[in-house]
């Protein structure tokens, strides 16, 4: 059907990190009969990107009406609670999804930063360190913990751990320098994380980890060049 074309077209721009692009093709497949859960859904995920968390919500919820038994539904409504900075409901909501499926790996990786956001640095460590060695998430974690209690010489110290390990995640190193207040170095890192295409830099604007950037001159033209404004 056209909605799905027009959602094919969006996840085509999203891609390729044109995201005022993907905006207006989730705009028209949304405006047309047919679509989907996934349709829905990766719209109202642009939206939460954008800062429109009205919006988002009510989109977020029309998805949940096509399909009110998705399994991902309780880890999805965990992310979004915690981009939105409602860091008290992320955590609630988190612990209610484990007590209810203890191998929900998205939200326990949300508690933990939830955890950070709110500064309960420990136990966000405590958390992060049940991971699994293999689990990239479980060094990042313990990283940003560290930076975020303000321990620098252990987070540089892990954050050298985590490069070795695991390279590549130029958006995740971003949100460690941005912790550690080494803004020159998170804009870098975030410029490295565009050349690769790395999706996760649509949510600069919304990131609670990106905080101490967005006050610099060099934030604002960065949410223009991505189409997020």
């Amino acid at each position: 059907c056209f909605a799905l074309g027009h959602f094919a077209l969006a996840f085509n721009h999203e891609t390729r990190l044109q995201f005022g692009a993907a905006l207006k093709e989730y705009e028209t497949a949304a405006s047309l009969p047919g679509n989907s859960f996934d349709t829905l859904n990766e719209y109202s995920e642009l939206l939460l990107n954008l800062a429109r968390f009205r919006e988002s919500d009510a989109i977020w919820q029309k998805a949940v009406d096509l399909n009110p038994l998705d399994p991902g539904l309780p880890d999805g409504q965990v992310r979004r609670l915690f981009y939105e900075s409602r860091f008290k409901e992320a955590g609630e909501a988190a612990a209610t999804a484990l007590r209810s499926s203890p191998g929900a790996q998205r939200s326990k990786l949300f508690l933990g930063y939830t955890q950070i956001a709110l500064g309960r640095t420990q136990a966000a460590k405590e958390l992060f360190k049940n991971f699994d060695q293999s689990d990239w998430h479980r060094l990042d974690g313990l990283t940003l913990a560290a930076a975020r209690a303000g321990s620098r010489g252990e987070a540089l110290q892990l954050l050298s751990q985590l490069q070795r390990q695991f390279p590549g995640g130029h958006y995740q190193y971003a949100q460690i320098y941005a912790q550690l207040g080494d803004l020159d170095a998170a804009f870098t890192e975030i410029a490295k994380a565009m050349k690769s295409y790395d999706a996760g830099v649509g949510a600069i604007k919304i990131d609670p980890f990106l905080q101490p950037l967005r006050a610099d001159r060099r934030f604002a033209p960065l949410v223009v060049k991505l189409g997020l404004s």
